[in-house]
C-alpha cells in the first residue's frame, strides 16, 4: 500500500511544479531570446544556448553522483546543497535582466525623450 504523503513532501512537490514550469518556459524561448537581446543569428543563438545548457547538465550530474555515492551525506546536507546550486542557478538566469545591447534606431519611432528617429536607410 501506497503512505499518504505528508504536508512536507507535498510543499517539496509544489515548488518543484513551479521551477520546473518557470525553467521550462525560460529554456523554450531562451536561443529567440539570445537572438533579439544580443542581435545574434538563429545559428549562432541556437549553438550557443545548446552548448551552455548541455555542458552544464552533464559535468552537475557527474560531480553530483560522485559526490553523494563517495560521501553519502545525509538528507538535510543534501538538502541544503541543492538550494544553494537553484539560489544560484536563479540569480544568473536573473542577471540577463541588467545585460544586453543598446535598441535599435528605427525610422519613425518615437525615443525617450519624445522625438522620432528620422533614419534614411540607403
Amino acid at each position: 500500500m501506497l503512505k499518504q504523503t505528508s504536508n512536507q513532501n507535498k510543499i517539496i512537490h509544489f515548488k518543484q511544479f513551479f521551477l520546473l514550469t518557470g525553467i521550462n518556459g525560460f529554456y523554450a524561448y531562451y536561443a529567440k531570446y539570445i537572438e533579439t537581446q544580443y542581435r545574434t543569428t538563429s545559428s549562432q543563438a541556437s549553438a550557443i544556448t545548446g552548448s551552455t545548457g548541455f555542458a552544464p547538465v552533464t559535468i552537475g550530474l557527474i560531480i553530483g553522483g560522485a559526490y553523494i555515492v563517495y560521501f553519502k551525506p545525509k538528507a538535510k546536507l543534501l538538502f541544503i546543497i541543492i538550494f544553494i546550486c537553484e539560489l544560484v542557478s536563479v540569480g544568473t538566469i536573473g542577471s540577463g535582466w541588467f545585460l544586453g545591447c543598446e535598441s535599435v534606431n528605427l525610422d519613425g519611432v518615437k525615443t525617450s525623450n519624445g522625438l522620432v528617429n528620422n533614419i534614411m536607410i540607403k
